[in-house]
């Protein structure tokens, strides 16, 4: 990974007990391009430098860091029957920190969070762009099992495509803003019921 590279820590799982059907999410599988990786499973466990398996994986530049049964124990990472401990992962690059992830026992919805695929658009012909609306938790995760229904309010130069009222899927939901061949400033509204209201803004030039 170059420095103008941006780094990628993304562990495939959804953080929760019972995610195999043998109970458990070892082996856990991560996807980055950094050096390598540290593991704090709670306050008690931590394993430092666990690398992406380059020679099971010799095709592909950023090979995946797998973590099963022979770099952590059992024991250590909340069989049934035991206290079940937050995550906390960090990629490093040349012997520093450069990306961490951090993954909660009890998520709960904290941020709304709304995000426009384009901040201006053109006035002079139609133009559209895609709104993604996301419920994360106090780490900043995706809730994947959440199906809150969001209301959506368009001010300014331009038009919802598709109802106003919505409910997430997966944790999110997208839906497309169009223009009217007016200039001008659109303010997006997306409320809902758990966290209030989230307002955006697009220029329409």
């Amino acid at each position: 990974m170059s420095p103008d590279v941006e780094p990628v820590l993304e562990p495939v799982t959804f953080w929760a007990r019972g995610e195999r059907s043998i109970g458990g999410v070892i082996p856990l599988v991560i996807f980055t391009n950094c050096d390598y990786i540290e593991l704090q499973y709670g306050s008690k466990t931590k394993i430092d430098k666990i690398y992406p398996k380059k020679d099971e994986y010799k095709g592909i530049p950023y090979p995946p860091v797998i973590i099963d049964y022979s770099i952590i124990k059992p024991e250590e990472v909340g069989s049934w029957g035991m206290k079940w401990e937050d995550l906390y992962l960090r990629g490093f690059y040349k012997n520093n920190v450069v990306i961490e992830k951090k993954y909660s026992t009890e998520p709960v919805p904290t941020e709304l969070c709304v995000m426009p695929d384009d901040f201006l658009l053109d006035a002079s012909q139609k133009d559209a762009t895609r709104i993604v609306v996301k419920i994360l938790d106090q780490y900043g995760n995706l809730l994947p099992f959440i199906n809150e229904v969001i209301k959506i309010e368009i001010e300014g130069p331009a038009k919802l495509q598709g109802p106003n009222e919505v409910a997430l899927i997966g944790g999110a939901i997208a839906f497309w803003v169009e223009t009217i061949n007016e200039s001008g400033v659109i303010n997006i509204k997306v409320r809902s019921r758990s966290l209030g209201e989230k307002n955006v803004m697009v220029k329409v030039e």
